[in-house]
C-alpha cells in the first residue's frame, strides 16, 4: 500500500497553490495523509484528485480547518496501526516552553508517546517543517517536511513530501521527495546538535538583520494588537520574496506599511517606544 504524506501547506496564506509536482508524486498513491497546518480546506479537495485524503488540524489553521479536522487520527493500513497528529502542544504556554528547549530527545519522546498511547507502531507528524524518519522508543516517527514557510520571517528552501509503503508483516519503507527536483531526499539530522541546527537546513531568513533584531518586540507590541491590518499589509511583501520577485524585506518596508493613511493611529505612538524606531519616528 502506497501512502502519500504531506504537511504544512499553509495555503493560501503562505503558499498560493499545491505545486503540480505534488500531484505527479502522489499519482499512484492509495491514500494521502495530511499532517496539519492545512490552511483552507480546498487543499484537501485538490489532493483528493489523486487519492482519498485523511487530515488533522495544526496549530496555525484557518477557523474552518480547525473546526473540521481532529487533533489526532488513529488508522490501520496493511496490519500497521498508524497515529497522525500535527504534534504541537494544544496549550499555547506548553508550546512556548517546548520551543525554548533545543534538545531533540524530549521532542521525539512527545511524539512517540502518541503512538504508545494508541498502540501504534508508526506516528506521522508535521509542525517542525523538518523532514524526519527515526525510530524512537520502538516507534517509527515520520515527518514528511513542509511545502510553505514556517512564518512571515523565513522562506522554506527545502520543500518535501514522502511516500510510505506498507505491506503486511513487512518493515515500513519511507521515501522522501524534493518537490522542486523530484529527486529522492535523504534526511540527515545530527540529533545531538539540537533542533535549531536542523531547522536552519530547511529555511533562510527573508528579513534584514535590522528588522530581525526587533522581530520579537514587534510581534508583541504591534502584531498582537493589529493582526488583521498587519497581515493584509505584510503578507504581500512575503509573497514577493517567496516568489523570487524581491530578495529581502527591510525595516523601512515595514515602517512604510505601518504609516500609511489607513494605519491605526495608535501605531506611531507604539513605534516611538522602541529605540530602533525612535529616531525615525521623531523626525515625522
Amino acid at each position: 500500500m502506497r501512502i502519500g504524506l504531506i504537511s504544512d501547506t499553509h495555503m493560501p496564506q503562505r503558499y498560493k497553490a499545491i505545486p503540480e509536482t505534488v500531484f505527479t508524486i502522489f499519482a499512484d498513491c492509495d491514500v494521502i495523509l495530511h499532517a496539519g497546518d492545512v490552511g483552507e480546506l480546498w487543499v484537501l479537495d485538490h489532493l483528493s484528485q489523486c487519492a482519498p485524503v485523511i487530515a488533522v488540524h495544526g496549530n496555525d489553521e484557518t477557523e474552518a480547518a480547525q473546526n473540521a479536522l481532529p487533533f489526532l487520527q488513529t488508522m490501520a493500513f496493511a496490519g500497521h496501526r498508524v497515529v497522525m497528529t500535527h504534534s504541537h502542544y494544544p496549550d499555547f504556554s506548553d508550546e512556548t516552553e517546548n520551543r525554548k528547549d533545543d534538545r531533540w530527545q524530549p521532542k521525539l519522546q512527545y511524539r512517540a508517546d502518541f503512538g504508545k498511547a494508541h498502540g501504534a507502531s508508526i506516528v506521522i507528524t508535521g509542525h517542525t517543517h523538518i523532514p524526519m524518519q527515526v525510530v524512537h522508543d520502538d516507534i517509527l516517527l515520520i515527518n514528511p517536511g513542509a511545502i510553505a514557510s514556517g512564518g512571515g520571517w523565513t522562506k522554506q528552501t527545502l520543500q518535501t513530501v514522502a511516500i510510505l509503503t506498507l505491506e503486511a508483516d513487512t518493515t515500513p519503507s519511507v521515501r522522501f521527495i524534493d518537490i522542486n527536483t523530484q529527486a529522492d531526499y535523504v534526511p540527515e539530522i545530527d540529533w545531538l546538535a539540537g533542533f535549531i541546527i536542523a531547522a536552519r537546513k530547511t529555511f533562510v531568513p527573508i528579513v534584514s538583520d535590522e528588522l530581525a533584531e526587533v522581530r520579537l518586540w514587534f510581534r508583541e507590541h504591534v502584531f498582537s494588537l493589529y493582526p488583521d491590518y498587519f497581515r493584509a499589509k505584510y503578507l504581500p511583501l512575503c509573497h514577493a520574496v517567496w516568489a523570487g520577485e524581491r530578495d529581502i524585506i527591510q525595516l523601512t518596508d515595514v515602517i512604510k506599511i505601518l504609516t500609511e493613511s489607513d494605519a491605526p493611529p495608535e501605531i506611531m505612538d507604539i513605534l516611538r517606544q522602541n529605540e530602533t524606531f525612535a529616531e525615525w519616528s521623531h523626525s515625522k
